[in-house]
């Protein structure tokens, strides 16, 4: 059965409250015996949603609105049909009315509400919160609102670690005082600060105070005290699988049992990686929602791998343990090591399975000097020794280092020598061996140390010449003129590359780099953990402020690690340059040794200031209140979560198309494009785009309440489903574009956009309203629907 053969509705034009008594009436036609209920929706001028409804023998559904309700259009926006008892159908204005009609109501009320709420005072019943004793703050609120009484109040807080919290609360008749917070009992400790209250009243009108309408009344910060609170990372106390597994041509698993620290919110994920010959990988990872007591202490994971996994030795390369509140650790290699965990897997073919015999190791000889600052990176150490079943296979060695840190190394056994390769950024100074193990083809094995490691390697020192790598204090480190490899290590470095392609990784602490004067190279800059200062030079660079994630085996494993990250302040220079505030991150499989874009890591917290300066450039930010400017050139900007503050720069790119690109990502933005042709991308949450420069721009603000403006020139202004209440601040009639493609189904072409448009005046500023759907809108300043007549509106 056709729709318009069950009901029909007669709108009328305009209603007067005054005169009707505060009815709002729509008679209808339904076909006797189909229909039994019809129940109607619309939406006033200020959002508000009003239903009403009436049985098939009414032949009227009749609103009866409030007093106070406001002035303006009513829009249809949905009808419910019921056609017996418990089967109801759902139509939007359009598939009632048809496109052609109108859908809207203009209601007229002199006694209308069009006054916001009053907000007199906000206070906070205790200046310090101990949420030992309570479950959060709870705020009295001092308004009113004398016409149509109060709604909901909205009261926006700050945490110390940047988090915004929310909580709201109803009105009873008309009246509310106070709005409690329900803190998590694991939120940080510490200064807290109102940054919005938010009060409606049942009119919709709404009042507003954000952070600089805040900054003048008491009770705006207060402290939290929180003895519960969990802010440490989960801590590893074991970590046990088999050292050798003797598998075939079949898929096999093995289990890995990992023992926790975690007193708190207890752990939730867990993941490991073994990185093996040839880049190989096994990895494994479990998630729980709710830890309980088995998974927050110990964690088992089964780790299955392919038939076609090589033989050969396997290396625990990285273990990452998440809590239930998002704290996270991630352990490497050598942090296992340090801890005392074995690290090691062999993986040997099953026809070996039958060897059982130690080897023997009788002698070894180290060399006695590497110049690793002329490329000696390989070495080799000459040995006797045997065994009486397949063979000796690889020799481990243990050295004590000028830094303090151990040197842990393994390499292959050859008839008489076995040769290990030296991590680049190894400290130079002497270097005492302390342990050698000596290992057979199936995994037997036999250690030394003390007077008998002695009996075979006498005094076992080696010295190392190398000036381009530092140790735990605060270095100075200068490259030459080739292409150099420079290693900051702990401490509080500043290292300068010079000429030449560089990699210079700057280790822990707050370290300095730069690629030094006149530089032209292409330079690869890591800052690592800590706060640091990077800086390119003229060619096309890339800086990493964070880590660099890689299991490639074309890269030094000094840099294939995974850390903390600091606040970093990061300079790309001249030269087209990819600068990443947080960390690089090579998915296993697709390794290479070389960036691409997908690849960097948007997830780090600290506020990172990055700035292209001249040239191309790309530019990274993270989750934190990130700063980023593109500088000359044709740049593009993913600032990632938080909330940003975006630079495009002068722009200087191809005449045709766009110079910058600048996407604001998640957060609240504020987004300055400048001059040339720029893409602009608000993203998430609400967000200010603005550009001040001439050229054709596109402005889109995506999800979220944004404010945009164009500035001189041709822009183009592009609003989708996802948009929210939006304002634009210069819209120019006769040069800009509003492009509503995705609205092709509401406006029945441009004339059907200006007719939905109206006079509004919003937080006092007058101009024109244009509603898109429930949740969404625009709201362009300064104009009149009429001046819409001659604009270039393309929809559809």
């Amino acid at each position: 059965m056709l729709l318009e053969e069950l009901i029909e509705l007669f709108l009328p034009d305009t209603v007067d409250l005054v005169t009707n008594g505060g009815l709002l009436t729509i008679p209808f036609d339904a076909l006797d015996g189909a229909v039994t209920n019809v129940e109607i929706r619309l939406t006033g001028p200020t959002g508000i949603l009003f239903s009403a409804e009436a049985d098939d023998d009414a032949r009227a559904v009749i609103f009866d609105l409030p007093e106070y309700a406001p002035e303006g259009g009513y829009v249809l926006s949905k009808v419910i049909i019921t056609v017996f008892p418990g089967v109801n159908f759902s139509f939007d204005a359009d598939d009632v009315l048809g496109s052609a009609a109108s859908d809207t109501i203009t209601v007229v009320n002199d006694l209308a509400d069009d006054v916001g709420p009053v907000i007199a005072g906000i206070s906070l019943t205790d200046a310090v919160v101990d949420l030992a004793d309570t479950d959060g703050p709870v705020f009295a609120l001092d308004m009113s609102d004398d016409t149509a009484g109060l709604a909901r109040a909205t009261v926006t807080l700050r945490a110390p670690n940047g988090d915004l919290i929310h909580a709201s609360a109803d009105a009873v008749d008309g009246d509310l005082v106070d709005v409690p917070f329900d803190l998590d009992r694991n939120s940080p400790a510490g200064t807290y600060e109102i940054i919005e209250l938010q009060v409606s009243d049942l009119a919709g009108n709404v009042t507003v105070l954000d952070e600089e309408t805040l900054s003048d009344r008491t009770g705006r910060f207060f402290e939290v005290v929180n003895e519960r609170s969990d802010t440490t990372a989960p801590a590893l106390d074991g970590v046990s699988f088999p050292a050798r597994l003797f598998i075939d041509d079949d898929d096999f698993d093995f289990d890995v049992d990992i023992d926790l620290l975690e007193e708190d919110a207890g752990v939730t994920a867990v993941t490991l990686t073994f990185t093996g010959p040839d880049g190989a990988v096994l990895a494994a990872s479990r998630v729980e929602d709710d830890p309980g007591d088995d998974f927050g202490r110990r964690v088992r994971l089964g780790v299955d791998a392919p038939d076609d996994t090589p033989v050969g030795d396997y290396v625990l390369s990285s273990l990452t343990l998440v809590d239930a509140v998002g704290n996270a650790r991630t352990y490497d290699t050598a942090e296992l090591e340090e801890l005392g965990f074995a690290t090691a897997l062999r993986l040997v073919d099953r026809s070996l399975r039958g060897d059982d015999t130690s080897p023997e190791l009788d002698s070894l000889v180290l060399p006695s000097v590497l110049d690793v600052a002329g490329g000696q990176t390989s070495f080799a150490v000459t040995l006797t020794g045997d065994d009486g079943g397949d063979g000796l296979d690889r020799l481990a060695l243990v050295f004590d280092g000028p830094d303090g840190a151990a040197l842990r190394l393994e390499g292959a056994v050859s008839g008489t020598a076995a040769t290990f390769t030296l991590p680049e950024d190894s400290v130079g100074g002497t270097y005492r061996l302390v342990s050698a193990t000596i290992f057979d083809a199936a995994r037997n094995s036999v250690s030394f140390d003390g007077d008998i490691l002695a009996a075979v390697a006498g005094d076992g020192v080696m010295t190392l010449d190398n000036p381009l790598a530092g140790g735990a204090d605060a270095d100075r480190l200068r490259g030459g003129e080739d292409g150099d490899r420079l290693f900051g290590g702990a401490g509080d470095d500043v290292l300068v590359g010079l000429a030449g392609d560089d990699l210079v990784d700057a280790g822990e602490g707050d370290d300095a780099v730069f690629a030094g004067a006149g530089d032209q190279g292409r330079d690869t800059l890591v800052g690592a953990g800590g706060a640091d200062v990077l800086g390119g030079g003229g060619g096309n660079d890339l800086i990493i402020g964070g880590n660099v994630i890689s299991p490639a085996a074309g890269l030094p494993s000094a840099l294939t690690r995974a850390g903390r990250d600091g606040a970093d302040e990061i300079f790309g220079g001249d030269g087209d340059d990819t600068l990443v505030g947080g960390h690089w991150q090579e998915p296993a499989a697709t390794a290479d040794g070389l960036f691409d874009r997908p690849e960097a890591r948007l997830d780090g917290m600290a506020a990172e200031t990055i700035w292209g300066g001249g040239g191309d450039d790309l530019l990274f930010g993270g989750g934190g209140h990130d700063q980023l400017g593109g500088g000359v050139g044709a740049d593009e900007i993913i600032a990632g979560g938080g909330d940003d503050v975006l630079y495009g720069g002068r722009g200087d790119g191809a005449a045709s198309g766009p110079n910058d690109t600048l996407d604001g990502g998640n957060g609240n933005d504020l987004i300055f494009a400048s001059g040339g042709d720029d893409l602009i991308l608000g993203g998430a949450d609400d967000d200010e785009l603005f550009n001040g420069g001439g050229g054709r721009d596109t402005l889109w603000g995506g999800p979220g309440d944004d404010r945009l403006a164009g500035g001189g020139g041709r822009d183009d202004f592009i609003f989708g489903t996802d948009n929210g209440h939006d304002r634009v601040d210069d819209f120019d009639v006769d040069e800009d574009r509003l492009i509503l493609n995705a609205f092709s189904d509401r406006f029945a072409g441009s004339a059907g956009v200006v007719g939905s448009m109206e006079l509004a005046n919003v937080d006092g500023v007058f101009g024109v309203r244009l509603d898109l759907a429930e949740g969404q809108s625009l709201f362009f300043t300064g104009l009149t629907p009429t001046d819409f007549l001659s604009a270039d509106i393309v929809i559809g």
